[in-house]
């Protein structure tokens, strides 16, 4: 309608979230070396869902773990257990942010032993609780965790631009009256 010139249609329309879809352009690391090109992407796809011990690392390549070690800090600037803490922590910030799933689902989902084992995790990363984060989160963006998704935002060609809660709230803001 806004594109023929009518006014905008007040409110807001809820969709509901369907199967999400990555691009490919989404899947590529500008990391130059290929064999941590790898190891991180692995670590990607295995952290959210597993406990990952540095030593994995050395199993899955030809190189030392010395090297590997080296490789990393020169490609990325953190070693091989500050990525994997990097990836976890960020996957449990995004459920702890749009998931409805309890601690004790998304401990077992992640490979903690336990919700006292990500708890311990988490705290010591972020400095509080995860559920003082998820209730801090949830009164800050105004959303609820309960819906699973803040919001999610698409591109004029209607396609996935972000979910992120930076945009949930820049979006929020720029539309309210």
């Amino acid at each position: 309608l806004q594109f023929s010139g009518e006014a905008p249609v007040s409110g807001s329309t809820q969709i509901s979230i369907g199967e999400v879809v990555s691009r490919a352009s989404s899947d590529i690391l500008a990391i130059r070396d290929p064999e941590i090109r790898e190891l991180v992407a692995w670590i990607r796809r295995q952290a959210p869902r597993d406990s990952i011990r540095v030593s994995e690392l050395g199993e899955r390549s030809r190189l030392s773990m010395t090297t590997i070690k080296e490789r990393f800090a020169k490609e990325l600037g953190c070693s091989p257990k500050q990525e994997i803490k990097r990836v976890r922590l960020a996957h449990l910030k995004r459920l702890l942010e749009n998931s409805t799933q309890n601690l004790s689902q998304i401990a077992a989902g992640m490979g903690f032993a336990s919700t006292h084992e990500l708890s311990r995790f988490f705290t010591s990363e972020v400095g509080i609780r995860p559920t003082h984060y998820r209730q801090g989160y949830t009164k800050a963006v105004g959303g609820d965790v309960s819906t699973g998704c803040n919001a999610v935002i698409f591109d004029m060609d209607g396609t996935l631009f972000d979910s992120e809660s930076l945009y949930f709230r820049a979006f929020q803001q720029a539309y309210q009256e």
